[in-house]
């Protein structure tokens, strides 16, 4: 199964809607791009801040979990410059997140056997 950019946006948005919406986050102009790398930019609402983000991450799924791996990216609040993953680290305190060595793990059990990052797709091979 290929998914495009604009598909790929979709399903992020839809997975971590249960955590935008325990958090009190809201997601506005996501832009993402897709190469061997997943960009993305996007303008967050979270309480009375608004950060723009930008960074850049691969995903991977091994052993039940979807792994954003390498994540680089900052977090802009006015003057301010926030290390993208040190700003998730603070935010959620959640038992299926799991973040270590500039990766995030998320334990969701689907049956995806890989995921390979194309140019403008991402191809997933299920079980």
């Amino acid at each position: 199964m290929r998914i495009n950019t604009n598909e790929l946006k979709t399903c992020l948005l839809y997975a971590f809607k249960p955590y935008f919406k325990e958090y009190n986050i809201r997601v506005k102009d996501v832009k993402l791009k897709i190469d061997e790398w997943i960009y993305i930019k996007a303008v967050v609402h979270y309480e009375n801040y608004i950060l723009d983000l930008q960074g850049k991450f691969q995903i991977d799924y091994t052993n039940g979990s979807f792994i954003f791996k390498n994540i680089e990216g900052k977090a802009s609040y006015l003057f301010l410059q926030l290390d993208l993953l040190q700003l998730i680290k603070q935010l959620v305190n959640d038992d299926r997140v799991i973040i270590r060595d500039q990766s995030c793990y998320i334990n969701i059990d689907i049956p995806i056997e890989r995921i390979d990052i194309l140019d403008d797709e991402i191809e997933l091979t299920l079980q």
